[in-house]
């Protein structure tokens, strides 16, 4: 939680870019996502491709675009 309150507050986009990427890489290591609820790879693999690839699609497209 720290980090989050340091990256808010620096406001260095490409930051928050670095931890939603170490979230969907431990997503895929794991099989399973949780946001809201928990999905996994296996029971629904539909839902959890999409979870894992908007962490994705968003990472890099803060490194991209940080303003």
């Amino acid at each position: 939680m720290a980090a989050v309150w340091a990256f808010s507050l620096s406001n260095q986009i490409w930051l928050f870019a670095l931890l939603f990427l170490a979230w969907a890489a431990f997503d895929i290591v794991t099989g399973e996502s949780s946001f809201v609820q928990r999905v996994t790879r296996r029971e629904q693999p539909g839902t959890y491709w999409l979870v894992v690839s908007t962490w994705v699609v968003l990472s890099v497209l803060w490194l991209i675009y940080p303003g």
